[in-house]
């Protein structure tokens, strides 16, 4: 019976550690957390930077660090497809197809420091202000 007891006890103590997912269908809450939410690097040594795209917003760092990062790109708009490009002159990365409002997808970049362009190549999405510039810089965590 102590062993039961002690193991409820570690599987409360272990859920009461969980982060609270953002249930909201706010997505002004989830740009937010998107761009308050610095990198956080993984066990692999990868940073994991979370990406919140909205209409007609990207939210996520403008600064990181260098090294092997995951993009973790959620479509937050209830009513638009967007897609996710990231590149500048050594690199370019994009999602093959679109993601549909609500899908995550993930992207893995190995940055090197510089300057990035960061936007949604869908139609004029870029224009309408899905872009930012992204800084990757050896101070930046």
């Amino acid at each position: 019976m102590s062993r039961f007891l002690a193991f409820c006890t570690a599987a409360l103590l272990l859920a009461a550690c969980e982060p609270t997912p953002n249930t909201s269908n706010d997505p002004a809450a989830t740009d937010t957390l998107a761009m308050d939410r610095p990198a956080q690097r993984q066990p692999d040594g990868a940073n994991t930077v979370e990406v919140a795209l909205t209409d007609f917003e990207i939210a996520m760092p403008s600064l990181l660090p260098p090294g092997p990062t995951v993009f973790r790109v959620t479509n937050a708009s209830e009513n638009s497809a967007h897609n996710f490009e990231i590149e500048n002159d050594a690199m370019e990365k994009v999602f093959e197809a679109n993601l549909e409002p609500g899908a995550t997808e993930v992207l893995r970049v190995d940055l090197q420091p510089g300057t990035y362009e960061v936007y949604c190549p869908v139609g004029d999405h870029e224009q309408r202000g899905m872009e930012l510039t992204l800084t990757v810089r050896d101070d930046a965590m």
